[in-house]
């Protein structure tokens, strides 16, 4: 429930912030914050990852389709199972590309429009929405969940149903 939650409410805010920038920002429009280290743009991405692969639009379009499929089986199946860290993660994952895809859906583009102008020149050239962010944090959160050995809980230290639940599993 949490996650369907905070992937519905990425989801709605990247919505948002992309209607307002591309309402009240032309393509060649930039402003500037934190001293001229941020700038806030309307960029159409009609690529895929940073546009650095470019393939035809409904290819595009079935591969993301594809990938959030992916990403919404993998969550009902590790939901129960696996601890916050990849549940947060898949979360993020789902908020974000559900964001992206739908903006690619809709538009034919994804409208990205933070652009970080510090770090290598590389990365300065790249321009993101809230859902990248989102999608970057969530595959680093999952493959930091998965690798995490979970807690051993002793049935001493909880009390009521936990209590019980933890004697059962460990007979």
């Amino acid at each position: 429930m949490v996650c369907m939650l905070v992937s519905s409410g990425i989801f709605l805010t990247d919505a948002v912030v992309k209607s307002y920038i591309e309402r009240h920002f032309t393509q060649q429009e930039r402003h500037f914050y934190q001293n001229g280290r941020i700038s806030l743009e309307n960029y159409h991405n009609r690529g895929m990852a940073f546009e650095f692969v470019n393939v035809n639009p409904g290819t595009l379009l079935k591969v993301q389709a594809g990938m959030l499929c992916a990403a919404a089986v993998l969550s009902i199946l590790a939901l129960r199972r696996k601890g916050r860290l990849t549940r947060a993660g898949i979360a993020l994952l789902l908020g974000g590309g559900a964001s992206n895809f739908y903006d690619r859906l809709r538009r034919g583009y994804v409208v990205d429009y933070i652009r970080i102008h510090a770090g290598p020149k590389r990365l300065r050239r790249i321009v993101y929405n809230i859902s990248d962010f989102c999608i970057f944090s969530g595959a680093v959160l999952i493959v930091v969940g998965v690798k995490r050995k979970p807690k051993k809980v002793s049935p001493n230290i909880c009390t009521g149903r936990c209590a019980r639940y933890l004697r059962k599993k460990m007979t």
